[in-house]
């Protein structure tokens, strides 16, 4: 049985723009872009968009262009014969060949290598692809949805980003506007998260909701969401939820910059980037009690990635920050 699409709620008229928007796309087959920052709801509204069309029942799949190493995207994608490269044992098909018939949802196209750009053109234009060492084209029936976070216009002037394919995402687009930017939405998005853990909402004062639309919450519904849950944690289940429950328990990314140590700014580059990531990757972790899996799913990278980078950092639950 097709699972329904999570909620896109909201009473913003951003939000019910967007809504009505999928309503419409839904039914035609044209690629569609979906523009807004990370952890907006991107994916939940390419969810939408296929579980309105008529491909609602074949598979609806979706890839994170920023979940993989470069070298290993193109064979996640497109997928590869056995021998195509070291440690390729057998045939694997791609996320385009399992989408067969259904929707294929691209996350952050923005950050696909140039190369891999050129191909997906192909695939947008010719309807088929190979996969890597492959020489039998194979068709792509599948309905393209894209998302980005990412200026690809200054991409283009930049030459990150090819000018073709931009045109031919760009026939429909949808955009979701930041949390911070329609903080009318933050109240039913509140309650919605206290059901769906609870199973029942609470009384709750306004000043609780006052001090949440205050913040900029930089990663948008997804950190709303691990805050409230962190909310709940400490909630007994009795009473109302108030002002000092959000006061004590709520730590926004926004807040972070001032967390910081200074002195990352005076370091090189390239030190600056390798300590950025380290303060990042740790804070994320103990966040989560160092759950790698439900880390990498909030970071929107895949956990043998975030494996990888703790061990290129030297990062483990043992050895604390300086």
């Amino acid at each position: 049985m097709l699972k329904r699409p999570l909620p896109l709620i909201g009473i913003s008229p951003a939000l019910r723009e967007v809504r009505r928007l999928i309503r419409r796309v839904a039914s035609f087959e044209n690629t569609v872009l979906i523009r807004g920052p990370s952890g907006a709801g991107k994916e939940v509204a390419a969810r939408w968009i296929h579980y309105l069309s008529m491909r609602r029942e074949s598979p609806f799949v979706a890839v994170n262009a920023g979940a993989f190493p470069e070298k290993l995207i193109e064979s996640e994608i497109f997928g590869y014969e056995k021998g195509a490269f070291t440690g390729a044992e057998g045939r694997k098909p791609g996320k385009i060949e399992t989408a067969e018939g259904g929707s294929f949802f691209l996350d952050e196209i923005g950050d696909l290598p140039l190369p891999l750009q050129v191909k997906l053109l192909r695939v947008l234009q010719e309807k088929s692809f190979e996969r890597l060492g492959g020489v039998d084209s194979l068709e792509a029936d599948v309905r393209f949805v894209a998302a980005t976070h990412r200026d690809l216009e200054s991409m283009i002037s930049e030459g990150l980003f090819r000018e073709d394919l931009y045109y031919r995402l760009n026939v429909i687009t949808l955009t979701i506007p930041p949390l911070h930017e329609r903080p009318e939405d933050i109240p039913p998005l509140v309650r919605y998260m206290i059901h769906r853990e609870l199973g029942f909402i609470p009384d709750i004062e306004p000043a609780f909701f006052e001090y949440l639309q205050d913040f900029q919450w930089r990663g948008n519904i997804r950190e709303l969401s691990n805050n409230i849950q962190r909310v709940l944690i400490f909630y007994k289940g009795e009473g109302p939820l108030c002002l000092d429950d959000v006061k004590e328990h709520i730590h926004p990314m926004a807040i972070l910059p001032e967390q910081m140590n200074s002195e990352l700014y005076a370091l090189p580059f390239k030190e600056a980037q390798q300590e950025f990531k380290k303060k990042y990757i740790r804070y994320r972790l103990e966040k989560n009690r160092w759950n790698q899996r439900k880390t990498a799913r909030e970071m929107g990278i895949q956990p043998s990635y975030l494996s990888r980078l703790m061990r290129e950092l030297d990062l483990s639950r043992n050895k604390r920050e300086p």
